[in-house]
């Protein structure tokens, strides 16, 4: 929970709920839309789910635990190098997002 409570705060999203059933109700909602927050927010719950899973076999067959900052920035890391390969279409939100997550405008 406090890898998913720190990516809500980077991501502005604070007052979404950490319930799994909250969760997966929003991201049924998004699939659809192609906006460049929902394109964030399903990238940020799929990178979340994948260092998570992965921090939890490192931790069970390997012995081996980052602090929640490190796999924090990994999610962000990937978040930001999967958007710097979107195409954005010309609108201030867009650009404004891509900004806040500070990926280069093509």
């Amino acid at each position: 929970m406090q890898v998913w409570s720190s990516i809500k705060s980077f991501a502005g999203i604070q007052l979404m709920s950490s319930k799994w059933e909250d969760i997966v109700e929003w991201l049924i909602q998004i699939p659809s839309k192609k906006s460049m927050r929902s394109v964030i927010g399903r990238l940020l719950l799929s990178a979340t789910a994948y260092f998570i899973w992965r921090e939890r076999n490192q931790r069970l067959f390997k012995s081996k635990k980052r602090t929640v900052h490190v796999i924090t920035e990994a999610i962000v890391s990937t978040v930001r190098l999967k958007l710097a390969s979107v195409k954005v279409k010309s609108s201030t939100t867009g650009k404004s997002l891509l900004e806040k997550w500070n990926v280069p405008s093509m």
